[in-house]
């Protein structure tokens, strides 16, 4: 097996040619980007993710062990579900806690609450209101039959 011994060309700087300006512009650009990156990822205290992840931390047994009982994960999985939260992310959200309590931090830092972050946010269903809509729509077409008998 040969060898390629043909020259390669030299690596070498080039200068910035863009104008201080447009530099200026571009880097207040990305800061406004990144603060408002920070921003949206930040939990609030009413997210689904941050209130699970409270639930779980109060649930957990055994200190440094935090143990998490079958029955207290059965109510823990309900919950989830019912704020919106994919089995997935559920038990995602535990394993983070876990981890959390298990590592020495009892609370729920910037670290845990980064990790959340990360987490899709619930997408709530709204079955409830598409039922009322429907009963609704069904009750004034039987309405306006109704009326249409009587006057008819």
């Amino acid at each position: 097996m040969a060898l390629d011994h043909t020259p390669h060309p030299a690596l070498r700087l080039v200068a910035n040619n863009r104008p201080a300006a447009r530099t200026a512009t571009l880097d207040a650009a990305a800061d406004r980007i990144a603060r408002e990156n920070a921003s949206a990822a930040a939990l609030t205290p009413h997210d689904a993710r941050w209130i699970f992840a409270v639930r779980v931390r109060d649930a957990l047994e055994g200190g440094p062990a935090a143990i998490l009982s079958p029955d207290r994960r059965e109510r823990l999985v309900r919950l989830a579900t019912r704020i919106g939260l994919r089995p997935f992310d559920e038990n995602l959200i535990v394993a983070i806690v876990q981890d959390s309590v298990r590592s020495g931090r009892q609370d729920l830092g910037h670290a845990v609450e980064q990790r959340l972050t990360l987490i899709r946010p619930p997408q709530l269903h709204r079955p409830a209101a598409r039922s009322i809509t429907l009963a609704i729509v069904l009750g004034l077409g039987l309405l306006a039959m109704l009326i249409a008998w009587v006057l008819g």
